[in-house]
């Protein structure tokens, strides 16, 4: 399992002028998404080291500038009772888990394999989504010998191209 050692909601840094109020309405395809499970991912990086925690905390925030949307939340669209909409409101945030992996017999390279891993191995390194219509949330665990980031994005807010930029930002 995975212990938790610190929680923080990162907010959009923007390089000039600040971000405003904004709904961007979900089109058919993005409303299909809606009830769909969400996207998970986990990214494994060999010898790390505690600099890095400190860099992603930036990072992310750098990256939301340009991707504000995904600080935001779903939401019925005020006024209808069919329509959706991604909402972002100036204070919106992501939240970012900081863990440590507390099976100290299993590091990263039990993880980071091209053999079959238990998925159980494997789940304590994703995010849960919080509740209140958020749409992405970032998990960095620290292991024997590296770092897995986990991301959880709710498809309805993020294709795979949108998401895939997203994290190489």
């Amino acid at each position: 399992m995975a212990r938790v050692l610190r929680t923080s909601h990162v907010v959009a840094l923007p390089a000039g002028a600040a971000l405003h109020e904004r709904s961007l309405p979900l089109t058919y395809l993005d409303a299909v998404c809606l009830h769909r499970p969400l996207v998970e991912g986990v990214f494994f990086y060999p010898d790390a080291t505690s600099d890095v925690l400190s860099n992603l905390t930036d990072s992310l925030s750098n990256a939301l500038a340009a991707f504000y949307p995904l600080s935001g939340r779903l939401r019925l669209t005020p006024g209808t009772h069919n329509r959706y909409e991604l909402h972002y409101q100036p204070g919106d945030s992501v939240t970012f888990t900081v863990a440590e992996y507390d099976n100290h017999h299993v590091g990263f390279e039990e993880h980071a394999t091209d053999d079959l891993t238990e998925v159980a191995k494997i789940v304590p390194l994703v995010p849960p989504i919080p509740e209140g219509g958020a749409v992405l949330a970032v998990k960095a665990t620290v292991l024997r010998g590296g770092l897995a980031t986990g991301v959880t994005v709710h498809h309805a807010a993020c294709d795979g191209v949108s998401s895939t930029h997203f994290l190489r930002t």
